[in-house]
């Protein structure tokens, strides 16, 4: 898994709070406009309340438009210091690689804070990294498996373990997921995770064939499958 997947898929894991304070401000708008023209058609530049801009913000960020959408959510927290749009911007800053110097600096305080704000525990994971500092991602990693056995803190856990070079943990984690859920991909990370970087193959090779029987199979099972055996031959 490349590094700018693994900061993608934290960034998509977190924020909740964060997206409830959000979705509830913007709710008024919604429910009075045209559901055929949300997201369909650029907002006026000129959005004076507050309703407005952050959906301005969400339409720029559902258009792939990260760098208006920062400048936006920038705002929204600089009139009003709101802690949702604070973190909503640092979230934006991360994934275009912008001001990470002042993301950082807002994290320690926001982390001063409140140590136990996960959404915040998972920015800091993933600044460190972005900047490959992964003993202080895995200790950012370990705190939040002591606050959260949600499933997706647990998988985003688990990455900061792989890449600190600690894949005994991060299986553990992903078996947790994995007997409450049954997840394709969280199968197909365990046997890849067995295979590649410990090369037990017959465990990697039993634990799919043990899937497609509970669960049935697909393409990209039977594709990992079948390169597992070939690996034994």
């Amino acid at each position: 898994m490349s590094r700018n997947r693994l900061v993608t898929i934290v960034l998509s894991f977190i924020f909740v709070a964060a997206l409830l304070f959000i979705g509830n401000k913007a709710m008024h708008y919604i429910l009075n406009t045209n559901q055929d023209d949300l997201f369909s058609k650029p907002m006026n530049l000129d959005v004076t309340t507050e309703d407005d801009k952050i959906m301005q913000g969400l339409w720029y960020e559902e258009n792939g438009d990260l760098a208006n959408s920062y400048k936006v959510f920038s705002q929204l927290y600089k009139d009003t210091k709101a802690e949702a749009y604070q973190i909503k911007k640092i979230h934006l800053s991360l994934l275009l690689n912008k001001d990470l110097d002042i993301s950082s600096k807002e994290l320690d305080v926001l982390y001063a804070k409140n140590p136990n704000n996960k959404d915040v525990l998972k920015l800091i994971l993933t600044l460190h990294l972005m900047q490959n500092k992964f003993d202080l991602a895995n200790q950012e990693a370990h705190k939040l498996t002591q606050i959260s056995s949600d499933y997706t803190d647990l998988e985003v856990a688990s990455d900061a373990y792989l890449y600190s070079n600690e894949p005994n943990k991060a299986i553990d984690l992903l078996e947790k997921i994995y007997n409450e859920t049954g997840r394709d991909d969280i199968v197909l990370r365990i046997a890849t995770i067995l295979s590649d970087m410990y090369g037990e193959h017959k465990q990697a090779e039993d634990i799919l064939k043990s899937h497609i029987q509970k669960f049935g199979s697909n393409h990209v099972i039977e594709e990992k499958l079948h390169s597992i055996e070939n690996l034994k031959k």
